[in-house]
Formats: structure tokens, C-alpha cells, sequence
């Protein structure tokens, strides 16, 4: 069971939230490029992020 919810595909406003940022900033930097994200998938024009990724790309992003 943990296994789905680690793998939940997840809306962009569902990763701005965990981000703590409007969903219109995670969207720009999606569309621009100029700010690495997680990988993506498009399904139907519609895009989701794995919520094991979005952890993980988070937790690289981490400064010491």
C-alpha cells in the first residue's frame, strides 16, 4: 500500500502546495525551463509529477 502512494501522480497544484508557492509559480517554471523540476508526464494535455519524484528532486534541491 505504501508503494501507491509513493508513486501517486500528483497535480501541479498538489506540488505547489508541497512547495509552499503558488500554483502560477510551479506552472511558469514548468513551462519555462528555466528552473529544473521533476520529470512529467502529459496525459491528455494535463501534466502530473510521481510524488516519489517530486520527493526526491526536493531533497536534492536541499543547501546546506
Amino acid at each position: 500500500m505504501a508503494d501507491q502512494v509513493e508513486d501517486e501522480f500528483l497535480r501541479v497544484s498538489e506540488v505547489a502546495r508541497m512547495l509552499g508557492i503558488p500554483d502560477s509559480t510551479f506552472r511558469g517554471w514548468v513551462a519555462s525551463g528555466t528552473v529544473s523540476v521533476p520529470p512529467h508526464y502529459q496525459f491528455g494535455g494535463v501534466k502530473r509529477f510521481r510524488r516519489s519524484e517530486v520527493e526526491k528532486w526536493v531533497e536534492e534541491s536541499r543547501v546546506d
